[in-house]
């Protein structure tokens, strides 16, 4: 690489020369002018440059000739090699300090700039190092992988856990912010433009975590894998963490493996002809996936019922219904516990293979009787007898739907009111409010 180019050339030659009253010329190692004060003369060749060159030393001019002019002639040198050549025009006694002066500046310029890239490149070829060492198998760990190591000051044996930051948007200053909270022996691994890894080489990790997670509100999730002294199986870890917590119905910000840790073993189990059969019946049959649903939510709560009722806005009769109703399409009781861990696992399945339409949790458009009924159940909790209910159902451009039950009492000094509101097609937000008020109140 040419450390002496013509742009920082012509930066050296313009800076030194709004001090000096002289012509400054500056060429490259044939002796071609890339940089001066008179802009008419670069790309020519200067003959005191090639003679600089050739004899390897200062070259001086005394008088001017037909193809040389009065002046100085330095070699600028890096490694004893030369670089290129500084020419300053004038009388020899007046110009050789101030072109003693230039040659250095010139020379530090060009040291500065080797350094530069001598640090760009270890960077480069660490990167590469790291990514290469999270795809690796232990059995790969070849003598050459060993010595690139040794040469980083890595020791691949020590035990890490791999942490999986996801942005929602990219910044660059976020990554430089998150190097500066990491320690000796913690490496950063960029996965793609929107998600890092970081290799963390100490079991305190979890402050550096909450660290990491409060410099910017454009960090979205943070997944914590499984420690290993491989760094592959790790980083499996927490890819498979990121996987399994998409489809569950857990909004944490920091998601680790331990508290995922039966869901990702059952994700890795073999399907057998039960679960597989449960899958198919799945598909045809639950086509809200309202049965996918109680079957998560209702392993997820321990198998209590008034939690799940909760988490699903449905009555506790709907949730028997729906268990009855697993029941008799699957031949698996999921009030049983051991049928139970099949049927989450057929559900986790569905859910992890892309084909349902639906990947939170809540109440689907079609289901809008069971949401009536549910805040019915709700309504009629609030303890003083109805007088009557209104269903009011409005929907715009087919995106939002409000289901909205007002209950008046029978002295009409209050009223309650249930809203659920969802998108069409997936579930974007389901949330119930009750809220009380004076019926002189505007609703």
């Amino acid at each position: 690489m040419p450390y002496l180019t013509q742009s920082n050339a012509q930066k050296i030659a313009d800076s030194i020369m709004e001090i000096v009253p002289y012509n400054i010329n500056i060429m490259d190692q044939k002796g071609e002018i890339i940089a001066s004060g008179d802009k008419g003369r670069i790309g020519s060749i200067h003959q005191g440059a090639v003679k600089v060159i050739e004899g390897r030393g200062m070259h001086n001019v005394y008088e001017d000739t037909e193809t040389e002019r009065r002046g100085v002639n330095l070699p600028i040198l890096y490694n004893m090699q030369i670089l290129g050549v500084i020419g300053i025009s004038g009388e020899v006694d007046e110009v050789l300090r101030i072109a003693r002066i230039v040659a250095t500046v010139a020379q530090l310029m060009v040291e500065n700039d080797i350094i530069n890239d001598m640090v760009t490149l270890k960077e480069t070829r660490l990167n590469n190092f790291l990514y290469e060492w999270a795809q690796r198998k232990a059995e790969e760990y070849d003598e050459a992988f060993l010595k690139q190591a040794q040469y980083f000051g890595i020791d691949v044996r020590k035990s890490r856990t791999a942490v999986l930051f996801v942005f929602k948007r990219v910044r660059f200053s976020v990554i430089e912010q998150i190097k500066k909270i990491l320690r000796d022996g913690d490496y950063i691994i960029r996965q793609s433009m929107d998600r890092v890894v970081i290799l963390f080489e100490e079991m305190q990790f979890w402050k550096k975590i909450d660290d990491i997670m409060s410099i910017s509100s454009d960090l979205a999730k943070c997944y914590v894998g499984e420690s290993s002294e491989i760094a592959l199986e790790s980083v499996q870890s927490v890819e498979k963490v990121m996987r399994t917590a998409k489809i569950l119905p857990d909004d944490q910000k920091i998601i680790s493996y331990d508290g995922l840790r039966l869901e990702c073993l059952l994700s890795e189990t073999a399907e057998d002809k039960i679960i597989h059969n449960v899958m198919l019946i799945m598909k045809e049959q639950d086509v809200n996936n309202a049965l996918q649903n109680t079957i998560l939510i209702y392993a997820d709560t321990n198998e209590d019922q008034k939690k799940t009722c909760s988490r699903l806005f449905i009555h506790r009769n709907t949730l028997n219904y729906r268990l009855d109703r697993i029941r008799e399409l699957t031949g698996l009781n999921p009030r049983n516990g051991r049928n139970l861990i099949l049927l989450y696992i057929a559900a986790l399945r569905l859910r992890g293979g892309g084909n349902n339409r639906q990947r939170e949790y809540g109440p689907q458009k079609s289901d809008s009787a069971q949401l009536f009924c549910g805040l019915c159940a709700f309504a009629l909790k609030s303890g003083e007898s109805m007088c009557f209910l209104t269903l009011l159902i409005m929907c715009k451009k087919d995106k939002i739907c409000l289901i909205s039950l007002q209950r008046r009492t029978k002295n009409e000094k209050e009223s309650s009111g249930f809203i659920v509101e969802y998108c069409h097609g997936s579930v974007c937000t389901c949330r119930l409010r009750q809220r009380r008020r004076n019926t002189r109140k505007q609703w």
